[in-house]
């Protein structure tokens, strides 16, 4: 009994992979756990939010400029522009919001480098999503490029790498490191 123990913290504490510890008792390690049940939440409700977001621009948006302007865009329904829009977002922010929170739970800190690999990993689901898993690798890796760049661009501009925890921002003087000064 006590073998098996050792071997388990022996599997589970060893190397840089995530490996479920297994006991006498078949309960795993409530970090990685917790880790894993907040990954699947935030790819959920990248989901969720890229869906419904995604169905609103289709509808209020994409529609009404595709009528004014028929030679343009392709003639579609407000119906089909939802559902589009709906699935192609969804897929976007289902894979940013889950790749940050691997990444997140994997390197401990959130920074500059997460951004950029969740930027990139859905411009790859978006460009796989929008040409039905007949992407040309030019037009995926220019996706995944173009949506880092953008997602590191995000990250400096808003400045979430300057919030310092011991001076976080005071609401009743509105002074802070992340407050605009006006």
């Amino acid at each position: 009994m006590k073998s098996e123990q050792t071997m388990a913290t022996r599997l589970a504490s060893g190397g840089d992979t995530m490996a479920v510890e297994h006991s006498s008792s078949n309960q795993t390690n409530p970090t990685l756990y917790n880790k894993l049940k907040e990954t699947v939440f935030m790819t959920a409700f990248g989901g969720v939010y890229g869906a419904v977001s995604g169905g609103i621009v289709g509808m209020v948006i994409m529609a009404p400029i595709a009528r004014r302007y028929p030679q343009v865009l392709a003639p579609l329904s407000r119906t089909q522009y939802a559902r589009r829009f709906a699935r192609e977002n969804s897929a976007l922010s289902a894979a940013m919001w889950g790749i940050e929170s691997i990444m997140l739970g994997i390197r401990g800190k959130d920074d500059l480098t997460n951004s950029l690999v969740s930027g990139s990993g859905a411009g790859l689901a978006y460009s796989f999503v929008r040409h039905d898993l007949k992407v040309k690798p030019a037009h995926a890796l220019s996706w995944a490029a173009y949506l880092a760049v953008l997602c590191g661009t995000m990250y400096k501009v808003i400045g979430c790498d300057t919030y310092d925890e011991a001076n976080p921002l005071d609401l009743e003087t509105q002074e802070g490191p992340c407050c605009i000064k006006g």
